[in-house]
């Protein structure tokens, strides 16, 4: 099964974190795993919740922080620390 969710328009300034909670299935099959993704821009971290870790928690300072690594200014790339 493929479960997906797509949020847009979030007001990024007012978002510090993101936390999900996902036990899809996990009480009919004790083995069950559920991957979720988390995609900012071109950057995505992914988490693998199962039963009784079913709660993921995303930093959003720093995948912006990734996001700003490369800034693209005309014609020159430049690279921050």
């Amino acid at each position: 099964m493929v479960c997906y969710l797509e949020l847009t328009g979030l007001p990024a300034s007012e978002l510090s974190t993101i936390e999900i909670y996902n036990d899809l299935l996990t009480d009919l099959f004790e083995d069950q795993k559920n991957i979720v993704h988390f995609t900012v821009k071109e950057h995505k971290k992914s988490f693998v919740l199962i039963k009784g870790d079913n709660k993921a928690m995303l930093n959003l300072y720093q995948i912006l922080m990734k996001c700003l690594k490369f800034l693209n200014f005309g014609r020159f790339l430049i690279q921050t620390e």
